[in-house]
């Protein structure tokens, strides 16, 4: 019994994070989120609603040829943003992200 709880307590916690990030869609992440350069190749992402804050935290933009960047975030579950979303920089200092 007492090794059948901390399993499931463990399990819960290593799927936990899941959870937390399906609070969002890529969707979401197009409407509420831009990307703005803070240096000659790296932008940071920046979204007006609260549940994104993860793609904020995680998450930045590497411009690899003006005006397109791709998505590069350090959660692994995360990994969906990277591959389906990409940046396109509408003037020298904003981008927005297409999914």
């Amino acid at each position: 019994m007492k090794y059948t709880l901390s399993f499931i307590l463990i399990f819960i916690i290593s799927i936990y994070p899941r959870f937390l990030y399906a609070e969002f869609t890529l969707r979401d992440i197009e409407q509420y989120c831009e990307a703005y350069i803070n240096s000659e190749n790296n932008a940071e992402i920046e979204c007006s609603r609260s549940k994104l804050n993860v793609i904020e935290s995680k998450c930045e933009v590497y411009i690899y040829n003006f005006p397109y960047g791709n998505i590069e975030c350090t959660d692994e579950s995360l990994n969906k943003v990277e591959k389906k979303c990409e940046i396109y920089m509408y003037s020298k200092r904003f981008g927005e992200i297409d999914c």
